[in-house]
């Protein structure tokens, strides 16, 4: 028997090598799979965190960088790092639903700008003349404050908000006494008495002089807690 008979067909490969390649075919197939499903999750936590300070952010590049590395890491090394990488994600976890639980608070109770939902005639008014109010609000509030302006129809003779006073009331019950603002440009502060959706208050100027005459509007309007 020649030599070439004894070892066998020229080029064959040892019994192992075949499945050695398939399964180093298989962990590149896994590892890339990987790689594209970490950039996904990286390209959508940068868009969603933008929004959230940058020791979230910088906490969630370690776990993606982490989760990344540890395809290419030795079997012990791999199961270190994931092991902090879940510790990470777990402590993020818990300290993002706290702070989407703030967010959600502080927005539900937050400060509304209604000044363009304020309905006030705009025809002049003087001492002991009254007028409605009409104010809606998007989300219920306990509180209006509102500031008013005044455009005085005889300006040649001098304004008169300065001395003038507003009372401002109501006929459902709030406020609950009325309110009195000496000077049209000082904020108003109204309390509805419950969190409510609209407002209607009446409105009535005083003034010692009795040529006061002019146009009362809102210059801004919120409702708060």
């Amino acid at each position: 028997m020649s030599a070439a008979d004894r070892d066998g067909p020229q080029g064959a490969s040892p019994a192992g090598d075949d499945g050695t390649a398939v399964s180093r075919m298989g962990s590149g197939a896994i590892t890339c799979g990987l790689l594209v499903v970490l950039a996904v999750l990286a390209g959508v936590l940068f868009v969603v965190g933008a929004q959230i300070q940058g020791t979230i952010l910088t906490t969630v590049g370690v776990i993606v960088t982490a989760f990344g590395g540890a395809a290419v890491l030795t079997p012990a090394a791999r199961k270190t790092l994931l092991q902090v990488a879940n510790n990470l994600l777990i402590a993020l976890t818990v300290f993002g639903l706290i702070f989407l639980g703030y967010k959600a608070v502080a927005y539900k109770y937050r400060t509304i700008t209604v000044t363009s939902e304020v309905r006030l005639p705009e025809q002049q008014i003087g001492p002991g003349d009254s007028i409605a109010l009409h104010a809606r609000i998007p989300s219920p509030r306990r509180h209006l404050t509102l500031t008013f302006g005044w455009k005085d129809a005889n300006p040649e003779i001098g304004g008169c908000a300065v001395d003038a006073v507003l009372t401002i009331y109501g006929n459902f019950g709030y406020p609950r006494s009325p309110v009195q603002i000496h000077g049209i440009k000082d904020p108003v502060k109204i309390d509805l008495g419950s969190a409510r959706r609209s407002a209607e208050v009446q409105v009535r100027l005083d003034s010692a002089d009795s040529r006061c005459l002019g146009t009362l509007y809102v210059k801004h309007a919120k409702a708060h807690t």
